[in-house]
């Protein structure tokens, strides 16, 4: 997790309070920023094992576990940003669900962090 004042820290702290307001309270998230937990490696193994809730890892990271998901690193594989966002909420979501799935991992979203 990056510092908080950084795009994904930013998100991680809109879901904190999206989830504290909307369960009145009732959930709690708490949030370790610089990799205060770990890496990539260990956020998805703490995830397989119940120990962490929700993480943040990129596709790339995540496909030395599934390699087929190594296809979305490719440069230039898309047009435009729209183009890319249609990909992985389009046509591609269900089957990268899937794959990511039978892992142990349930995939809630997906957040650009640049591309080429």
């Amino acid at each position: 997790m990056q510092p908080p004042e950084q795009s994904e820290g930013l998100l991680a702290i809109k879901f904190k309070e999206l989830v504290e307001e909307k369960t009145d309270g009732a959930a709690k998230v708490e949030i370790y920023f610089r990799s205060e937990l770990g890496g990539q490696k260990d956020y998805i193994e703490g995830l397989r094992m119940g120990t962490l809730e929700v993480t943040w890892v990129t596709i790339g990271f995540f496909s030395s576990y599934e390699p087929m998901l190594n296809i979305f690193e490719l440069p230039f594989l898309y047009t435009s940003r729209e183009h890319a966002f249609w990909m992985v909420n389009g046509p591609l979501n269900e089957m990268i669900k899937e794959r990511v799935e039978k892992h142990g991992v349930k995939l809630l979203a997906f957040f650009e962090v640049g591309s080429r």
